[in-house]
């Protein structure tokens, strides 16, 4: 079937009953490794423009948000998925609406009622409620900029937009020599992984993950929906954070990692970092050394 038939049965399809929706992509989700990543499934995918809106990047790592503007448009990629999928976007879009928007595909053919994910200031101020620091919008993060690029490349977004987006301005990675790690008081005790598969996060139970050789208590304020997340990780033999976070923050530089083996050690040292900056926002609220812990790693 060519894109074009496709892309017919697509506007034809959306008068049907059928439990799907469209979901117009701008940031991460323009890459399938991301789609992947997060336990997705887009049934077809299209280069596409969606009328009315444009885009800005928000928040202290420049995350993709859509703007409504009457009279502008921006390029990305529309997915068909199914409700249940569109529930777990919900999910992961926690500090965005589901809003309907009109797409028009590279054939000329018009998508009403798809959807795209508008920030939502109020939920954003809810999250960063109590953190340490002062929240700046500041441009995309080499990492999630790449990933867009990627994904737009591989579903054929137009060239000029591709062009366009290589050509804005962008946080670089910080060198290894910048990193930052948790401060790691004298006494704290050498732990073993059954200690961390046994701080599953239930009830009063303490949620223990492992990072660059240290085991972290992860702060129940993150809230249900993300401890729920981690849960899920760890009755799956999965405690690493190196692992859940570049499985939802994929990072092309350190590829896809299903497990502490695929880890390695300027991916460990990289996200201690980030979890350290995480941390400092948060206050005495971030997370917390409770033990040091034998790893391994690809290298």
């Amino acid at each position: 079937m060519t894109m074009d038939s496709d892309a017919n049965d697509a506007a034809a399809s959306k008068n049907t009953n059928e439990p799907h929706i469209w979901y117009f992509a701008i940031g991460s989700m323009c890459n399938p490794i991301s789609i992947s990543n997060r336990e997705l499934k887009a049934i077809q995918s299209f280069p596409a423009e969606v009328m009315d809106y444009k885009l800005e990047f928000f928040g202290p790592s420049g995350v993709a948000g859509a703007v409504p503007q009457k009279g502008t448009t921006f390029h990305g990629v529309l997915h068909k998925m199914t409700k249940g999928d569109k529930e777990k976007l919900d999910v992961i879009e926690m500090g965005y609406d589901a809003e309907p928007c009109t797409v028009k595909l590279y054939d000329g053919s018009i998508i009403e009622n798809a959807l795209i994910y508008v920030l939502n200031p109020e939920k954003v101020k809810q999250f960063y409620k109590g953190r340490a620091t002062e929240v700046e919008d500041k441009p995309p993060t080499e990492r999630y900029i790449t990933i867009i690029i990627q994904g737009c490349e591989h579903y054929g977004v137009k060239r000029e937009y591709i062009d366009w987006l290589k050509s804005l301005e962008y946080q670089k990675r910080k060198d290894p020599s910048e990193f930052e790690a948790f401060e790691v008081p004298e006494d704290t005790p050498t732990l073993t992984m059954d200690d961390v598969c046994a701080a599953d996060g239930i009830g009063d139970n303490p949620l223990y993950m492992t990072v660059n050789g240290k085991v972290i208590q992860i702060p129940k304020v993150l809230g249900e929906q993300m401890l729920q997340r981690y849960q899920t990780y760890k009755s799956r033999g999965v405690h690493s954070q190196e692992v859940v976070l570049h499985t939802m923050l994929y990072d092309p530089l350190f590829g896809v990692m299903k497990s502490q083996s695929d880890v390695s050690k300027l991916c460990a040292s990289s996200t201690e970092d980030m979890i350290v900056a995480w941390s400092k926002m948060m206050g005495d609220k971030g997370s917390k050394v409770v033990g040091w812990i034998n790893l391994e790693y690809k290298d």
